[in-house]
C-alpha cells in the first residue's frame, strides 16, 4: 500500500488508531517508521503523533539517533558502507531498555546513557504511561532480524537526490557543505543500497508513504532510491 504525504498522515493514523483499539492485551502497538537519511523519518512520527493524540491515542515516539553507537566505533577506522550499516546502533540496549518494555507492557521509567549523533554520552530518562502506540524511528529498523519485533512496518520513500538537499538545508552536524555530501556519498548512501540488497525494506513494508514531490507515482520496489544519487 503507497500513499502520499501529506493525506497519508490522517489515513495511517486512522488504520493505527483502529488496531492500538483492538488490541486485547495491556501492550502497546510497536511501529517502525524507517527510510533513507533525510526521508522525512522524524517529521512523519511526529505528524502521526499529532494525529493519534488528537484521537485519543496515547502516543510514544522514540528515536533511534538516541542510540547511535559513538563515532570511532560506527565508522570505524577506515568507513566503509557495510560497517556503518553493521555498526551504527546498540540495537540490543534500546530494545531491552525502552521499546520491548513499552512494548510488553505498554509503560516505562528508565534512565539510561544515550549518545545520539554528538556521541557524547548523556543521562536521559524514558518515562511514558498507559502508550497506546510506539512509533519507532531510525534507518535500517526494517533490517530482515528485527521485522519480527514490530506490529506494523511503514516505508517513508524519498530519492536520494532529495534526501541530500534535505541533509545539506539542515546540517544537523554543522559541517561544510561539501563533507557532508562526501560522507553522505561514500558512507550513508552506499549503506542504505546495502541495507536496501540485503533487507528489501521496501517490499517488506506494510505501508509506503511518498515524502518527495520527485516521486510522481508509486515506484516499483526499491525504484525511488535507486532513481537518483
Amino acid at each position: 500500500m503507497a500513499l502520499r504525504m501529506p493525506e497519508a498522515t490522517e489515513v495511517v493514523a486512522e488504520r493505527l488508531a483502529r488496531r492500538a483499539q483492538a488490541r486485547s492485551s495491556s501492550g502497546s502497538l510497536l511501529v517502525a517508521l524507517s527510510g533513507i537519511d533525510g526521508s522525512g523519518k522524524g517529521y512523519t512520527a511526529n505528524l502521526l503523533h499529532g494525529a493519534l493524540e488528537g484521537r485519543g491515542v496515547h502516543t510514544a515516539v522514540i528515536h533511534a539517533d538516541d542510540w547511535l553507537t559513538p563515532p570511532h566505533h560506527r565508522f570505524g577506522r577506515s568507513p566503509t558502507a557495510r560497517h556503518f550499516y553493521e555498526n551504527a546502533f546498540r540495537y540490543d540496549e534500546m530494545f531491552a531498555n525502552v521499546v520491548t518494555p513499552l512494548r510488553r507492557d505498554g509503560h516505562v521509567d528508565a534512565i539510561r546513557e544515550i549518545s545520539g549523533r554528538s556521541g557524547f554520552l548523556q543521562r536521559h530518562t524514558y518515562r511514558y504511561a498507559e502508550v497506546d502506540v510506539v512509533l519507532l524511528e531510525g534507518i535500517f529498523l526494517l533490517r530482515r532480524e528485527l521485522l519480527r519485533s514490530y506490529d506494523r512496518t511503514i516505508w517513508i520513500d524519498c530519492t536520494f537526490r532529495t534526501a541530500l538537499e534535505r541533509a545539506l538545508e539542515r546540517n544537523q552536524e554543522h559541517l561544510p557543505p561539501e563533507q557532508i555530501e562526501h560522507d553522505y556519498r561514500t558512507i550513508y548512501f552506499p549503506a542504505q543500497r546495502h541495507h536496501s540488497s540485503r533487507d528489501a525494506p521496501w517490499e517488506r513494508a506494510g505501508i509506503v508513504v511518498l515524502n518527495d514531490e520527485r516521486l510522481a507515482a508509486p515506484a516499483r520496489p526499491g525504484e525511488a532510491a535507486a532513481s537518483a544519487a
